[in-house]
């Protein structure tokens, strides 16, 4: 396990995931909003930067990358050795990015969105992970399919601690 995928939505704990992976790994983490902005939601890349960022840095030996499926990362898909794909309650999710929201607004410098954005956040999170239309339950599927030998999709924090487990003992 030397270049890992983690996908999922929202508050689904990928960054978690991926730091834990990362200290046991020792593989330098990744994070896609650091490849989608210039400058941290505010500024988006080109498509032609964010492709070009990615196919660089998936070619590298080893990475671990989180975020949430965007159209310009077919290379991270394909060179993946692992895609882990973790799927969360949305109770739990909208509950980690409501907590988020209020640490950063609390925090030294609070953005300036407004609550209104946090609801739309939630609402889209639902809808694109969670309905059976959802584009991103569609892409998952998708992966699954397409990919069955290296993707894993994880649904619960006790099916995260048993494939943690398994990673300490290979």
């Amino acid at each position: 396990m030397k270049k890992i995928l983690i996908l999922g939505s929202s508050g689904s704990g990928k960054t978690y995931l991926g730091t834990i992976l990362s200290k046991r790994l020792h593989i330098k983490q990744y994070d896609l909003d650091d490849i989608h902005y210039k400058k941290k939601f505010e500024v988006v890349r080109t498509k032609k930067e964010k492709r070009r960022i990615m196919d660089k840095l998936t070619k590298k030996k080893s990475w671990i990358i989180t975020g949430v499926r965007y159209s310009w990362m077919t290379a991270a898909i394909k060179r993946a050795d692992n895609i882990i794909i973790l799927n969360r309650h949305p109770i739990l999710e909208s509950y980690r990015v409501t907590k988020r929201w209020i640490k950063r607004k609390l925090g030294p410098n609070p953005p300036r969105e407004k609550l209104k954005a946090l609801y739309d956040l939630i609402t889209w999170n639902y809808q694109a992970f969670h309905t059976k239309k959802g584009e991103h339950v569609i892409r998952h599927d998708k992966i699954i399919k397409n990919y069955t030998r290296k993707s894993i999709q994880i649904n619960s924090s006790k099916e995260q601690k048993k494939f943690l487990s398994k990673l300490r003992k290979e």
